[in-house]
Order: structure tokens, then sequence, then C-alpha cells
């Protein structure tokens, strides 16, 4: 079973095409119209355009379309009641967003013959076949992906979070131990939720109505004392996540004879926002795979928290009022590079 699909419609006159790129969105179809459909071209996301099919005489018009943005709709008019007579009259493509290219002359020729494919699979256009030549085109199918069983977004950021953080505290323990002549203990047990969420809009790879998986990053804050973000890899259902969990520390401090210790329990919090631009893997029913480049930009933004951590301070000789609190190093920014590889294999 291929992975693209195409109903060709017309006569066998003129020389055979075919520019069909599964792994690379159309966004642009150009139509020449007179009394016949004189010419169509098309381009693909990543900028490569086909030659024209047929010539650019006629009424021009141009359908552009978003990312992924599916047709809903294609129809073609076609003349002449056999091969090699038979040409197209002309085209019509309409989508899921409203739009419609109308590439059909205005005034009907006798005896022409309107049709339509039985099924548009995906929707999503990846090219055209047909055959023309100077005189118009005289077949053309629509190529189109075939149906999609799941999808995989791959969200890849361009660079890592920036945003500020700080130090919560939980519970602050203090022993005075400074007029006895024995060691004191400070027993420390906190458990505590702490949550790293972030939202951002659906990606279009999760509005197309199958399954989905998301491979993405849930940050956080550096384990143990550490103050900058951190991320690890993650699979999910969504762009958008939140995940909360319990963190635990248990200890007991010390404090020698003569001496007051004060133990600070607290969790690193911070907001941040990031730049990702999603890249897909369509897996098709029938199992082809194909790799979609990545669309544009799209902002996430969260919340991100650490491990409990423990500050443990000698505030013997410190009045009170000025016991110094942790201090929240820098985030730091770490720039990827941004490109896409637009190569046709």
């Amino acid at each position: 079973m291929p992975s693209s699909w195409y109903t060709p419609v017309g006569g066998q006159g003129g020389t055979a095409f075919q520019f069909i790129y599964p792994s690379y969105p159309v966004t642009k179809v150009e139509t020449w119209t007179s009394s016949w459909l004189m010419g169509i071209r098309v381009t693909f996301i990543d900028g490569d355009v086909s030659p024209v099919f047929g010539k650019e005489d006629g009424t021009k018009k141009t359908l552009d379309l978003s990312y992924g943005e599916r047709l809903t709709h294609v129809a073609h008019r076609t003349w002449g009641s056999s091969d090699p007579v038979r040409k197209m009259e002309g085209i019509e493509i309409g989508t899921e967003k409203g739009q419609l290219l109308n590439a059909m002359s205005p005034s009907r020729l006798p005896g022409s013959h309107y049709s339509e494919p039985l099924s548009l699979y995906s929707g999503l256009m990846v090219g055209i076949a047909g055959r023309a030549d100077n005189t118009g085109v005289h077949m053309l199918g629509i190529a189109v992906l075939g149906e999609l069983e799941h999808v995989v977004v791959d969200m890849n950021y361009l660079a890592f979070p920036e945003g500020g953080i700080s130090d919560v505290s939980v519970n602050n323990y203090t022993l005075d131990n400074r007029q006895s002549e024995r060691e004191g203990s400070i027993v420390i047990d906190d458990t505590e939720s702490v949550t790293n969420s972030a939202t951002t809009e659906k990606t279009w790879g999760e509005s197309l109505g199958v399954s989905v998986s998301v491979s993405g990053k849930v940050f956080g804050i550096g384990a143990d004392a550490s103050t900058e973000f951190n991320a690890t890899e993650q699979t999910m259902e969504s762009s958008s996540y939140s995940k909360t969990r319990e963190t635990h520390v248990g200890m007991t401090v010390g404090v020698p004879p003569g001496k007051k210790y004060t133990v600070t329990v607290l969790y690193y919090k911070g907001s941040f926002r990031v730049t990702f631009r999603p890249s897909f893997v369509l897996q098709l029913k029938g199992g082809h795979t194909v790799s979609w480049p990545m669309a544009e930009p799209q902002p996430i933004s969260g919340v991100a928290s650490g491990n409990l951590v423990t500050t443990v301070l000698d505030v013997t000789n410190t009045p009170a009022g000025e016991i110094p609190g942790p201090l929240p190093s820098p985030p730091k920014a770490v720039p990827v590079e941004d490109e896409d590889k637009m190569i046709k294999k």
C-alpha cells in the first residue's frame, strides 16, 4: 500500500508528469484557466517549486495552504468523449479552513463531465501528477497522504528555559545548645508535594483526531542543592503537562555543646517561558511512516520545582534577624541551532 494516493482524471494527451514528495506538504497551488485548465504549479514547504505543467495562459488563481491544512473537497471537470481528445476543463479544491480554489471556466462546455474522488484519505496534499503539454492540462490527480493512524510529536526546543528561580521555605528547625554540655540533635522529617507543569496550545499533530504520543522535556530544578533548570526526556500524551510528585527528606543533625544551629528545609521553584518547533512523524494505516519537517515556533510556559534541600547554619554568634538565607544562582540559557534540513530523499 503506497504512502500517498491520487486519482488521475482526464485524457492521454500530452506528456506524463509527477511531482510528489510525501515528506513535504504542499503550501501553494497555482492554476491558469481559459476555456481549459491551461497550467498548474505547486510549491512545497521547503520552498521547492514544481515546473508549470501546461503553460501560464489565462486567468491565474492561487491557493495558499497553511502547515498541514487538509483538503476536504476536490472536483475535476473534463471535456471530450474519449481519449486522446479528453482534456481537463478545470479543477476545484476546498480546505478545512473554508478556502476554495475554483479553477474552472465560468461557461461550462457542452458535454463536460464533473467528478469527485471517492476518498481524500488524510486530506494532506503532497503533490500532483497527470499529463500536460503546451495546449494545457490533459489529465490531473491531486496527491494526498494515506489515512493516518498515529502521530508522534517531537518538541524541538530552541533554547533552555529562562526565568526567575527562588527558594520556597518548608520548615525551619533551630536548636540552641549553648547552655548544654552534651550534644543535641535536630530531627528532620519533611514531605512535600511539588508540581512541574507547562502549558501551550495544541500542536498541529494533536488536532488530527488520531492517537498521539509527544516526545518532550519535563523541566525541573536541579537535584540536590542546584538552583539551575534541568530537563528530563519523557514521552507524554500531550505537549502540555502537569506532574505532581512527593519529595522527602529525613535526617538527624547533631548540634555540639555550646552551639546553636538552624536547619532550613526548602525547595527551589521557578517560572519559565521557552520556544519550541514541533516536528511530526505520521504513521499511516498499512504500515508506512512519513516524517514531516518542523512547523512554526510556538511558546510554552510553566512552573518547575526541585527536590527538598536542607541548609544547616551555625548561628551561634549570629545576631537574631541576620541569619542569611540561600541565594539562587542565575538561570542558564543554552541556545540551540534552529535549522530545518530540507533535503528531499
